[in-house]
């Protein structure tokens, strides 16, 4: 048996996956302080659409097919900082 998903309801998984791991971790940094990330749910339609096109945006950034942009940017914004580390210069990165 086949489940039909949309997309639509891929990328609202993602969100609330997303906004339930940020809830977990304002609890472990701030336990007497009440949380303001709210549930998907809860957010006003508009930006419950720019959360999940944020959300969106990340999941294409992590892809493979984004490697070269990932280097060019991680090693023209780093290099300043990374030559007084040079022990955490990405290896795809010359120095």
């Amino acid at each position: 048996m086949q489940i039909n998903v949309t997309n639509r309801q891929r990328l609202e998984f993602a969100a609330l996956g997303f906004l339930a791991e940020m809830r977990k971790q304002w609890a472990r940094l701030h336990p007497a302080d009440p949380c303001p990330i709210k549930n998907l749910s809860d957010y006003p339609e508009n930006e419950r659409s720019a959360l999940m096109a944020g959300v969106q945006k990340a999941i294409q950034y992590a892809g493979a097919d984004t490697d070269q942009a990932f280097a060019y940017l991680a090693c023209t914004s780093g290099k300043k900082r990374w030559r007084a580390r040079p022990n955490v210069f990405p290896s795809f990165c010359a120095l």
